[in-house]
């Protein structure tokens, strides 16, 4: 038949294909490129200091990937970043909440986070600012070959600020 087989000898039940509502982290699945500077983009959590959760208004993810951006250290000045995936038609929904990450709460820079499927846009939400809550989100990504997750600061050498896409899951 062509589809994968899978038997739960618990429930005593088969099934072909994959199960309706199966999900990857996206911090799970292999990226294909990054554009921008690399070194600002962080998956599960970021690494200054080690460890620390992503988190937005309070909550805590375990999951997902941040950005960086407009930082006025030597390392990092860039303020658009990221992230391509080649789906390949394999998933039908992102799912996640997005915002700004706590440690930059204050900072007066804005941020937006833009998802393109096969360079059109699929979602986009500006104006992000620290402190505000985060926002679920539910993209259609049914049929797309390459993801793109993009994360922009809106001041160019304005202040930091860390735009975060927490428990971002791809449905299949």
């Amino acid at each position: 038949m062509g589809e994968s087989f899978a038997y739960d000898g618990k429930s005593k039940t088969a099934s072909f294909g994959t199960k309706a509502g199966t999900f990857k982290y996206l911090d799970e699945v292999s990226y294909a490129r990054i554009d921008g500077k690399v070194d600002s983009v962080y998956f599960k959590n970021w690494k200054n200091p080690e460890g620390l959760k992503f988190t937005i208004a309070n909550q805590k993810y375990l999951h997902g990937m941040g950005a960086i951006l407009d930082s006025y250290s030597f390392y990092n000045d860039e303020e658009i970043v990221s992230v391509d995936y080649n789906l390949n038609g394999a998933y039908k929904k992102l799912t996640g909440y997005i915002g700004i990450d706590d440690y930059t709460r204050n900072s007066k820079n804005s941020g937006s986070l833009v998802i393109k499927g096969d360079g059109e846009e699929l979602f986009r939400k500006d104006e992000m600012k620290g402190g505000d809550m985060p926002e679920s989100i539910n993209v259609d990504v049914t049929g797309v070959l390459k993801l793109q997750i993009v994360f922009e600061a809106a001041l160019d050498k304005g202040e930091q600020i860390d735009i975060v896409l927490g428990d971002a899951k791809l449905i299949k």
